[in-house]
């Protein structure tokens, strides 16, 4: 069961995602400063929060107790996928 926290989270990340796609856009054209480098790393680094947040809540309502992995984001040739990663956030 899909909490309202959960889906606050997700609508939050939808939001971020349009806001990293729009940056990328504009690097792209070479139209960024170096603030919206620095909001881009900000929006980055909240992504992989919410992502962890997210992984607690889905893995604690299915399974019980939290386990010790936390999900990240993959850098890989994929699109942003969702993976599972063995201790620290191999994300960077």
């Amino acid at each position: 069961m899909e909490t309202a926290r959960n889906s606050r989270i997700k609508i939050d990340l939808a939001q971020l995602f349009e806001q990293q796609v729009e940056f990328f856009r504009r690097r792209t054209l070479g139209e960024t400063t170096p603030a919206e480098q620095r909001d881009y790393e900000k929006r980055r680094e909240r992504i992989r929060q919410l992502f962890a947040e997210l992984g607690r809540s889905t893995t604690t309502e299915s399974r019980g107790p939290r386990q010790e992995t936390a999900p990240v984001l993959s850098h890989g040739n994929a699109p942003l996928q969702f993976v599972q990663s063995q201790g620290r956030d191999e994300a960077g």
